[in-house]
């Protein structure tokens, strides 16, 4: 047995909440899934279905769907599949970009029922994942970058922005650790030679303050047509000191995953990785480049054809 599903049926309206299931599955070998999704918003319904979810929430099912670590099943109408959406979930070949681990719920999410004086996450969930390339042992191996995934659903925010902090991911980053956060919805576009924190490509979290600053101020979150949920997803990846520093690939949901990069040699100069995919697939990829002695970071980007092989060289400089 590789996977189950860990959601209710796709009908129901709680089906998008397998955070807390995610864990059990996780601990005992078993990789969760979410049942199968409409990709696409408000489609038709078909005569004689009743049931109100299918239709809605389709961002949120989708990237649930991809961080659940198993299967990705979309289920549209012939010719209602949202193709845009579903590319954000894989390689050219559908081989599914995935995190490391399933998202799962902060531990903060257990220990606010405790007392009041804890922390309140004012959310339906907060979640988190991390992923890194294919030759790591751990998101923290020299020379290898990571990155965290944080997923939010339906935080209220009227009290004000709900902290995240570093010591919330899993495996807690060393102390001291730098980040580029982005909100994969919101954040500016990444342009190459552009300065990345004055274009807002990314803002930059941590160093000196790591413990003290939150890594992710939540807010209100977004919502799509048909949807039922708001939503926020953030990653943050841990920039390499005085060295090029790998964001992956901006167009998915998952930028960095072991089942795209490996082999990810940085110097202050280059950054060199292998891609997998498909033959002749095109392949987006960003970094960035400290200057000024790392007190600013500039975009890099570069596009990578997959040979015969399937794979690619990432050159970045």
């Amino acid at each position: 047995m590789t996977n189950g599903r860990a959601s209710y049926d796709y009908a129901g309206s709680d089906n998008w909440n397998i955070g807390g299931s995610s864990l059990l599955f996780w601990s005992m070998g078993v990789r969760p899934s979410k049942d199968n999704f409409w990709s696409s918003d408000g489609q038709k319904r078909q005569p004689g279905f009743s049931q109100s979810n299918p239709g809605t929430n389709g961002e949120l099912n989708a990237i649930l769907a991809t961080m659940s670590t198993g299967p990705v099943g979309p289920s549209d109408g012939a010719g209602q599949h949202n193709a845009t959406r579903l590319l954000r979930t894989c390689a050219a070949d559908g081989t599914i970009l995935q995190p490391e681990r399933p998202l799962t719920p902060i531990d903060a999410t257990f220990r606010q029922v405790l007392s009041p004086a804890e922390r309140q996450l004012s959310s339906a969930a907060v979640w988190s994942t991390y992923s890194q390339s294919h030759d790591s042992s751990s998101p923290h191996s020299r020379g290898t970058p990571a990155q965290y995934h944080i997923l939010a659903v339906d935080v209220n925010a009227t009290a004000g922005p709900v902290p995240v902090f570093a010591a919330d991911m899993y495996p807690a980053p060393p102390s001291g650790v730098q980040f580029a956060v982005r909100d994969w919805h919101r954040q500016a576009e990444c342009e190459a030679g552009a300065d990345a924190v004055a274009t807002g490509c990314v803002h930059l979290v941590g160093g000196h303050d790591a413990d003290a600053a939150p890594l992710v101020a939540l807010g209100g979150g977004i919502s799509w047509p048909y949807g039922t949920h708001t939503m926020q997803l953030h990653t943050a990846t841990v920039l390499q000191p005085g060295k090029l520093t790998l964001l992956g690939e901006l167009d998915k949901f998952v930028p960095l995953s072991s089942k795209r990069f490996s082999d990810v040699r940085a110097t202050q100069a280059r950054l060199t990785a292998v891609v997998t995919g498909m033959v002749g697939e095109v392949v987006h990829v960003t970094g960035l480049r400290p200057v000024r002695n790392g007190t600013a970071w500039l975009v890099v980007r570069t596009d990578v054809v997959l040979d015969v092989g399937g794979t690619g060289e990432v050159n970045l400089h």
